[in-house]
Order: structure tokens, then C-alpha cells, then sequence
């Protein structure tokens, strides 16, 4: 079939000169890894951008589906844009529901972020190095919703992972495998912490000090230590 018709799109010039000519491949809503070798022109599609990127369309997968996601295509779109606008030509984004990281925020320390990102982060000292901008943490919207929407765009240029409390998480990196192991790690982590919490904090973490000793030694992003510190943060 031919492609649709093109679409525009209202997005600031740096987001469009980052999509220009590129072509992006999205997965319909609610559609499952597993399951995209099974009818992938259902599952699947490809959205190019033109050469200003400011427009796009499909050019492969059947419009009629519904196949560039409604829910949060724009969230999608400008996580792409953020990761294009670095060093890296390539760009993939994830978004998934782990089962520990959703369940950590229902815990009261979510109500705190500096609070929620040392029970984190105390867990597994490696996030300090493949995380070190700190998580972000997006309170609870309906998803899809323009509220939804708009609590997650202004940290998608800072953090290239976003907690969505009681829904899931969105990763950003050069490649799927990249996006994945950090899926992996902060669940891993959100597992632990809800089992330390869950023991009245009886278990052995890193306190804020020993955090503070890891940036320190191997010169990681300062800017992390004061998230931790400072309570004012959203």
C-alpha cells in the first residue's frame, strides 16, 4: 500500500532538526515483544520524517490499526529526539511495567524523591555509574491523559530513565539491549528496596555517606549527591 498521508507536527526546532530524515520504528499500544513476529503489519509500523522534520508519515503498517500509539506517541517522539540530540546516531526507547519498580511506588518514601532515590539506589551501588543523573520520578496520572503527558516532557531531556508511579517506566538509550539491562537493574533494585522496607529498614544498605563515598572515589556527577540531599525536589 502506499504511504498515508504526511502529518505535521508543532515541535521545537532542536526536537525537529534531531528527527529530520530519519525513520522510526514504533510499536502499536499494548502490543507485546513476544508477539510481534505474529502479524507485524498489525503489530508494527514505521514512521519517516521528512527532511525538516516537522512532518511524518507511515510507511509501513496499516494506518486503520491505529498503529502509531495514541498513548504518549509524543512522549515517545521526544524521548527519541533527546537521545538523537547527544552523541549517539542511534536511539531506542522502552516502555514496560516491572512488577518491583511499580510496587516500590506505593510505598510512602515515594512521596519523597530524595527519600525514594536512596532506598533505590542504596540497593545496587552500579547505578550510580550507568545511572548517574538519578532516576526521575513522574507522580501518578491517568496514562494517556494530557496531564500524564505533560508531567513527563519536562524530564525527558534530563533523565533517561522516568519512574511513572503506578504504571511503569520509560528507558532511553542507544540500543533496545541497553534500554533493557537498565529495566533489569532498577527492578532488581526496586525489589530489594520494597523487601527492605517491608523488614522496617533491618537490612544492610548504603547509607547516604557511603553513597556520597562512591561519587567521590570514582568521580561521579555531584549534581547526584544533592538530589539525594535535597528534599525540595519534585
Amino acid at each position: 500500500e502506499p504511504p498515508t498521508a504526511s502529518v505535521r507536527l508543532h515541535l521545537r526546532r532542536s526536537a525537529r532538526q534531531s528527527l529530520a530524515g530519519r525513520s522510526i520504528l514504533f510499536t502499536a499500544s499494548a502490543a507485546r515483544v513476544k508477539h510481534l513476529s505474529r502479524h507485524p503489519y498489525s503489530r508494527v509500523c514505521v514512521v519517516a520524517f521528512g527532511s525538516d522534520g516537522d512532518k511524518f508519515r507511515i510507511i509501513y503498517g496499516n494506518a486503520e490499526y491505529g498503529l502509531v500509539p495514541p498513548i504518549g506517541f509524543l512522549v515517545h517522539l521526544l524521548a527519541h529526539a533527546a537521545n538523537l540530540a547527544g552523541a549517539s546516531d542511534r536511539s531506542a526507547v522502552m516502555h514496560v511495567h516491572p512488577q518491583y519498580t511499580i510496587e516500590l511506588t506505593r510505598y510512602r518514601e515515594a512521596n519523597n524523591y530524595s527519600q525514594f532515590i536512596e532506598v533505590l539506589y542504596g540497593q545496587r551501588p552500579e547505578l550510580l555509574e550507568l545511572l548517574p543523573e538519578a532516576v526521575g520520578f513522574v507522580p501518578y496520572s491517568i496514562p494517556g491523559s494530557s496531564q500524564f503527558v505533560e508531567h513527563i516532557l519536562p524530564l525527558l531531556g534530563e533523565h533517561r530513565f522516568l519512574i511513572l508511579a503506578l504504571h511503569g517506566v520509560i528507558a532511553r538509550e542507544s540500543t533496545l539491549e541497553m534500554c533493557s539491562s537498565l529495566v533489569d537493574l532498577v527492578d532488581a533494585s526496586a525489589k530489594a528496596a520494597c523487601r527492605d522496607l517491608d523488614h522496617s529498614e533491618l537490612l544492610t544498605r548504603l547509607s547516604v555517606s557511603e553513597l556520597a563515598g562512591l561519587i567521590r572515589t570514582y568521580n561521579l556527577r555531584e549534581d547526584f549527591l544533592k538530589r539525594i540531599l535535597d528534599d525540595t525536589h519534585p
